[in-house]
């Protein structure tokens, strides 16, 4: 069946198997096994899209079958995906330059060298997710910020060894951002804020969770800097006072529970 329908061009894996023009959907991870995951990159040589919501039993295999038949791949998507090696990352970096989207959730194994390789290989990131990778630091995010001039979305959850020299870089080369959430990041203060503020002027909207080091400062230098800014969320910023919003020059702007 693989074999006559070449040009599919999106897979979508979150529980049922099957094709529809232009794209297949996969929903039954329980009845796919890693091998019949990989017949797909090798059959659709026209892949684009490929989403797995649910891959704890996705092995590295897979992106290492993608890296030798996949080179048209612009979206990657891999949620719960705790065996994913940085050697299987790396080689699909290096054999997909038109990555422009890549989502990383729960993978525990991927190291700062994965998002070095999307550095150097992948010029056209535009949207990056990364979300409960405790072996990620500054040194990722940084190569990531340094070579990506085209990123316009940052997602950074519940990556801890994070801080500042991060957001140094994403002030200092993402012209292009306009969407940054970052969720819970306690080395993230005023100073990171504020490079962010003064060198991405496209930024619309702004999630910040538990970032501890915030103060009222950075939210007044977003609302001066900003001038596209619409909405910026703040929770659980120990130093930001009940009402610290009011005297801002734009309230309406930030909303801190």
């Amino acid at each position: 069946m693989l074999g006559s329908i070449p040009a599919v061009a999106v897979v979508n894996h979150a529980g049922c198997y099957g094709y529809g023009q232009g794209g297949a959907r996969v929903t039954d991870p329980i009845g796919i096994s890693n091998a019949a995951l990989c017949e797909l990159p090798r059959h659709c040589l026209q892949l684009r899209f490929f989403c797995i919501i649910v891959c704890a039993r996705t092995h590295s295999e897979l992106l290492h079958t993608f890296a030798t038949y996949s080179r048209h791949l612009q979206v990657l998507q891999l949620s719960e995906c705790q065996s994913i090696t940085d050697s299987a990352v790396i080689n699909l970096a290096r054999y997909s330059p038109a990555l422009q989207d890549i989502t990383f959730f729960d993978a525990k194994l991927l190291t700062d060298a994965s998002l070095i390789a999307f550095a150097e290989h992948c010029p056209l990131l535009e949207s990056v997710f990364l979300a409960h990778s405790s072996l990620l630091t500054d040194t990722g995010i940084i190569a990531l910020a340094s070579s990506c001039p085209r990123l316009y979305c940052l997602y950074i959850t519940e990556i801890t060894c994070v801080s500042d020299a991060s957001f140094l870089a994403v002030g200092a080369n993402l012209r292009a951002l306009q969407c940054l959430c970052v969720s819970p990041c306690s080395g993230l203060t005023d100073i990171g804020i504020s490079a962010v503020a003064q060198g991405c002027p496209r930024i619309q909207s702004m999630f910040l969770g538990a970032c501890e080091g915030i103060t009222v400062q950075a939210l007044y230098v977003l609302s001066r800097q900003c001038r596209s800014l619409r909405k910026a969320y703040i929770t659980q910023a120990r130093l930001l006072p009940a009402g610290c919003t009011e005297a801002l020059p734009i309230p309406a702007l930030f909303s801190v529970s």
